[in-house]
């Protein structure tokens, strides 16, 4: 945020201290050094502008300081001379013969009243209000007058936000003894009657009136703050005794275009009445009114937005008209881009567009624009087709076996066709085309029958409504024709006394406009068809055996006494279940081709298997009140076999494991057995070992003995013989 208050050039100070002014003009003066008519020239009200140089100065400098310093917040600010130097708008008290400002201290309070909410939009005029309190000021001299001079001043605002306020006399509110409001440059003066005094008295303002206004209107947004005050003196800042009140308020970014919100919505010529695109075909011939398209301007707020530029061009056959305002009545278009650019109260244009003679589609390109930079702010396609003469017609039966009674069958109405139903789908349909493809609506379309003692009647109807688009339109619940614009619904009557079986071709014709020209279209067969015989009807379901959850088709059948299918339309009874199934539940429906099933008209299965295993029944009773049976049995899937295989697997492993784990036992046990045995081989060897050693020593000894033994006795011996010889 940026302020307003800034020290001026100059400086000038309340009280007799002139030599404060010499310093605040960058010169030195001594203490008393200025003459007293000198200091005459200083008004004893004089204006705080800029704080004095800090210099050396004289102990009266010191004192002129402290006086200063109560003075600060508002004696050191210059708003509108700041501002008034800014625009050029520099203006002194106003000069009124014989008139003077109220004394100070007349004007005690002022209190302000917006005129908007405290939030508002930028560049939007914002008007403050001014209301006073006074106190009473006797009435002066004789044809003299009061008056009282106000001043307002941006000094709070975003950063590139400043801007002047505006005084403005719109205020109506006097004090007593009336008086009026006259702008003076960058203030408002309230000029008193001649003559007339001030009460005590305390005029309120309000949110749309006052004393005196002022105005402003930002155009850059964020948060600013506007001070009013009371300019006793004329010199444009505020003083101490001054009263004063300051404002706060908001700006917020002005709401701009929203392509979301704004529309375009493509209705036929000169038709006004569409919520929604509808379908528009028309012949190529040149100055054919084709289309009008309204196009309707908001902002984010969703509030209509004018002053904007909207422009229309066509790719293709077809010229366009841009128009201001909505529902503006039609016009030839003439050339193939328009523009224009709306009043600022204008929130919507009309494009209408017109054949040019040419067969084909008409692409139309809206563009909303700024209407000064140009820049494209929101686009919109609308396409518009044009056809030529009829070449072909083309037939398609939704049914093929009708039903021997005079009453049609199948739908034939010009809008609600929707075919979610028999009765709500044509037993034929029709499509008319020219040479290059485009579909041709309006014609009159008759049914040529070969043989009327088999099919006495088809009615056939030209469709008026818009088409549906979508690939599950069929079981959307459409509440108007499927088809569109182009396309003709024909119903069938069967002979009453048609037999069953009995067959014929239909075709379909028109006659080219202006010609005894006949288009043909080509033959569809329709056969006859009669009511369910009793036990011909039958209940099936696709599989003997469904995995849990599986898709199911639940099929029922039936044939009439001939052993033919029964007509189409003939009704099917409601299936139900023993055990709970998944999708949607087979209700009462009715036949085709002698047959129904429960798949959607895409294919797709609505019905699922249960999850519970083992057998489940389906039942329905036939109109004959027989009651129609089918079975299935819900079976593993194979994620659940290879799971059972996988754990019967790992079941077998398991038993190995643990018998391969007793046999590791038992081996450590045998181990253990032939360790105890070892060791007790080891011990009795060790005592037959000592046991040999203690023989062997023991034997030793004994033959030592012997060897002396037999020494001896040799001895003895050869003592003997010596003495034998001897």
């Amino acid at each position: 945020m940026n302020s307003l208050f800034k020290f001026p050039r100059r400086v000038r100070i309340h009280g007799g201290e002139c030599g404060a002014v010499a310093r605040a003009l960058h010169h030195e003066a001594q203490k008393g050094a200025l003459t007293q008519n000198e200091q005459s020239l200083i008004s004893d009200e004089c204006l705080l502008l800029r704080q004095a140089d800090l210099k050396k100065s004289f102990r009266s400098t010191f004192i002129e300081r402290k006086q200063m310093s109560t003075k600060t917040t508002f004696k050191r600010i210059a708003l509108v001379a700041v501002a008034s130097l800014g625009f050029g708008m520099v203006s002194a008290v106003p000069s009124f013969a014989a008139d003077a400002e109220v004394a100070a201290g007349t004007v005690t309070a002022l209190n302000v009243k917006k005129a908007n909410a405290n939030t508002y939009v930028q560049g939007t005029t914002q008007t403050i209000y001014v209301g006073t309190t006074t106190a009473v000021q006797a009435a002066p001299g004789e044809d003299d007058g009061l008056f009282i001079t106000f001043r307002a001043a941006m000094t709070t605002f975003p950063t590139g936000g400043f801007i002047a306020v505006s005084p403005s006399n719109t205020g109506t509110l006097d004090l007593t003894g009336a008086g009026t409001d006259t702008v003076s440059g960058d203030s408002i003066v309230y000029q008193m009657t001649d003559e007339t005094a001030i009460a005590a008295e305390t005029i309120s303002a309000t949110g749309t009136d006052g004393v005196v206004a002022f105005t402003s209107a930002p155009t850059v947004t964020g948060d600013y703050v506007m001070t009013v005050w009371h300019d006793r003196d004329g010199g444009s800042d505020i003083d101490l005794t001054e009263a004063r009140q300051t404002v706060s308020f908001t700006v917020v970014a002005a709401a701009g275009f929203a392509a979301g919100l704004s529309t375009s919505i493509r209705d036929s010529a000169n038709s006004f009445d569409a919520t929604v695109d509808e379908e528009v075909r028309v012949s190529k011939s040149a100055g054919t009114d084709a289309a009008s398209i309204e196009v309707t301007i908001k902002d984010t707020t969703g509030t209509a937005l004018g002053g904007m530029r909207v422009s229309a061009e066509v790719s293709g056959p077809g010229l366009v008209d841009v128009q201001t305002g909505l529902a503006n009545a039609y016009e030839d278009a003439t050339v193939r881009a328009d523009a224009l650019t709306l009043a600022a109260d204008v929130t919507g244009a009309t494009v209408h567009v017109t054949a040019d003679g040419t067969a084909g589609t008409g692409t139309i390109t809206i563009k909303v624009q700024d209407a000064t930079t140009l820049a494209t702010l929101g686009t919109y396609t609308e396409t518009v087709y044009f056809f030529g003469t009829v070449s072909s017609l083309t037939a398609t039966a939704n049914y093929t076996i009708a039903r021997a009674s005079a009453t049609e069958r199948g739908c034939s109405n010009a809008t609600t066709c929707a075919q979610v139903s028999f009765a709500t789908t044509p037993f034929v349909q029709i499509v008319a085309k020219d040479s290059d493809g485009n579909l041709i609506p309006g014609l009159t379309v008759t049914a040529s029958i070969a043989n009327v003692a088999v099919i006495q009647a088809s009615t056939v109807t030209a469709v008026t409504s818009t088409a549906v688009s979508g690939a599950d339109s069929l079981t959307a619940g459409i509440t108007t024709d499927a088809n569109g614009l182009g396309w003709y619904n024909a119903s069938v009557a069967g002979a009453t006394t048609a037999a069953s079986g009995a067959s014929t071709t239909v075709k379909y014709e028109t006659t080219i406009a202006g010609t005894t020209t006949v288009v043909s279209s080509n033959a569809v067969t329709l056969t006859i068809g009669g009511s369910a015989a009793t036990g011909t009807e039958t209940l099936t379901l696709d599989k003997a055996t469904y995995a849990s959850g599986d898709g199911m088709t639940v099929t029922q059948t039936a044939k009439d006494s001939a052993g033919n299918p029964v007509y189409d339309g003939y009704a099917s009874p409601a299936v139900s279940f023993n055990k709970a199934v998944g999708g949607t539940a087979v209700g009462a429906s009715f036949y085709v081709g002698g047959k129904v099933n429960s798949d959607d008209s895409l294919g797709r299965k609505t019905i699922y298997a249960p999850t519970a295993s083992g057998a489940f029944t389906a039942t329905a009773t036939a109109a004959s009140l027989a009651t129609l049976t089918a079975t299935a049995t819900i079976g593993d899937d194979a994620a659940t076999t290879a799971a059972n295989a996988a754990s019967d697997a790992a079941a077998e492993a398991i038993d190995a494991a643990n018998a391969a784990t007793d046999a590791a036992n038992l081996a450590a046990e045998a181990a253990d057995a032939a360790t105890v045995a070892a060791e007790e081989a080891r011990d009795a060897a060790d005592a037959a070992t000592a046991a040999v050693e203690a023989l062997a020593t023991e034997v030793a000894t004994l033959m030592a003995a012997l060897k002396a033994q037999i020494t001896t006795l040799a001895n003895t011996v050869a003592k003997i013989a010596k003495k034998v010889k001897a």
